[in-house]
């Protein structure tokens, strides 16, 4: 089984024989997925995953904890369509996340939180 996903932690627990490939900005975070799965076959990929390419019709499963709230719904979309692509033809792709209770309400968050970053010189993403 191949395994794109967002949170290689939550998957090598699940499935040993998965194949998984993490993706993370952190190379601590990689370093880290790494040592604590070494007997594990997880490819590491030190990246944003809007920006790596994946390969059409090759992954069975791809799975997102908690990180995707983080982004704008156009973000989001723009990459669901990458990862339908990247899913083979019975593949899944599991969300686990918080979401804004409407359109609106996610847009003043949005709203607030770049107004947060930009009062202390953040940039989180």
């Amino acid at each position: 089984m191949k395994l794109e996903k967002m949170d290689a932690f939550f998957t090598a627990r699940l499935n040993g024989e998965a194949s998984v490939v993490e993706i993370d900005l952190s190379s601590d975070m990689l370093a880290a997925l790494k040592r604590k799965f070494a007997d594990r076959k997880i490819k590491l990929i030190c990246g944003s995953y809007f920006d790596v390419p994946f390969e059409a019709n090759h992954f069975d499963a791809a799975v997102s904890v908690e990180l995707l709230h983080h982004f704008t719904a156009a973000q989001k979309l723009k990459l669901y369509k990458k990862l339908n692509i990247a899913l083979t033809g019975n593949g899944y792709f599991v969300l686990i996340d918080h979401f804004a209770e409407s359109e609106e309400a996610e847009c003043f968050y949005f709203s607030e939180l770049e107004q947060l970053k930009s009062e202390q010189g953040l940039c989180l993403y």
